[in-house]
């Protein structure tokens, strides 16, 4: 397994303790998903960094800082196409819209285009998702 069943809960745990806010940063995106997201501090997660790196065959210094999002009952993301195609002027506007503060993130992105998307699913459902 990727992660085990106590780290899973540690991690729902730092999500449930951590500031969250919105998921849609762009005008628009409310239409398109409703979760709330955090950006973990790498070295509090370094461990599962080191797997996505691994998993991905990706570089740990060359990954996007690891999004944690939660979803509520009823609370979607739907169809979209993923990758990182705002200029480093943008992302860290839109960084900044969202009111994310956390450190790091509204520096200029150093990385390009998104390529791959690891999920994660710390839990599971019994119907919809």
């Amino acid at each position: 397994d990727f992660v085990s069943p106590d780290e899973c809960s540690a991690l729902i745990a730092q999500i449930c303790a951590s500031k969250q806010q919105s998921s849609a940063t762009a005008p628009g995106q409310e239409e398109r998903r409703t979760s709330t997201s955090m950006f973990p501090a790498p070295e509090q997660i370094e461990w599962l960094r080191e797997r996505i790196a691994t998993a991905t065959a990706v570089q740990q210094d060359h990954l996007e800082p690891t999004k944690m999002t939660q979803y509520a009952n009823g609370e979607f993301f739907k169809k979209h196409s993923d990758a990182s195609f705002l200029n480093e002027k943008l992302w860290a506007f839109a960084a900044k819209l969202a009111d994310v503060d956390d450190p790091g993130v509204q520096d200029p992105c150093s990385w390009p285009s998104r390529f791959c998307t690891l999920f994660l699913y710390l839990n599971d459902v019994e119907t919809g998702g």
